[in-house]
C-alpha cells in the first residue's frame, strides 16, 4: 500500500501478508462395479453375494448400503457386500441397486452414486422322475439307432 505523499514511488507505507491454502475441492466416491457371485436367473432360495468396488478421490471412508426393488436390504454400513437370501417374493426380475456416500456431499438420507442390475429368481420345476426315465431310454434309444445306421452305410463302402 502506497500513498504518495509519504513515500517515493518506489517505496510503500506499509504491507500486510496473509497466509491462506488453496485446497482442493472434495469429491464425490463412485461406484466402478456392481457385481454378483452368480449369473442370473438363478432358482428360488439360491443365495447370492453382491460386491460393490468402489473408489474416492480422497481416500474418505465409504459406506454402502443395498436396495432390492427399491427397498432397503440394508443400513448403510462399511462392508461393500450383500448376502442375498432369495424367496418366493422374488421369484421374476428384481432390480438390485447399490448406493454409496462419503459424508461429505449428500444429506444424511441421501447418496453420492448408485449402480443397479437386473437379477432374475426362477421357480425351481424338477422333471416327474418317470419323464426322466422316458427321456434317458429315448436318447439310448436314439445312440443304438445312430450307431445301427453308421454301421449299415460303413458297410456298403
Amino acid at each position: 500500500m502506497r500513498y504518495e505523499e509519504h513515500s517515493a514511488p518506489e517505496e510503500f507505507d506499509g504491507n500486510k501478508t496473509t497466509m491462506f491454502t488453496i485446497a482442493k475441492h472434495n469429491e464425490k466416491p463412485i461406484i466402478i462395479t456392481l457385481n454378483a457371485d452368480k449369473v442370473s436367473p438363478q432358482e428360488v432360495d439360491e443365495n447370492v453375494t453382491w460386491t460393490v468396488e468402489s473408489k474416492d478421490p480422497e481416500n474418505d471412508p465409504i459406506l454402502y448400503r443395498f436396495l432390492a426393488n427399491g427397498k432397503p436390504m440394508t443400513n448403510w454400513s462399511e462392508l461393500n457386500k450383500w448376502f442375498w437370501q432369495t424367496n418366493n417374493a422374488y421369484i421374476g426380475k428384481n432390480q438390485i441397486e447399490a448406493q454409496v456416500r462419503d459424508g461429505n456431499h449428500a444429506e444424511q438420507d441421501g447418496f453420492d452414486d448408485s449402480k443397479s442390475a437386473s437379477f432374475t429368481i426362477v421357480v425351481h420345476m424338477p422333471l416327474p422322475e418317470s419323464l426322466d426315465v422316458a427321456i434317458s431310454d429315448k436318447i439310448f434309444l436314439g445312440i443304438i439307432l445312430l450307431g445301427s445306421i453308421i454301421y449299415l452305410i460303413i458297410r456298403r463302402l
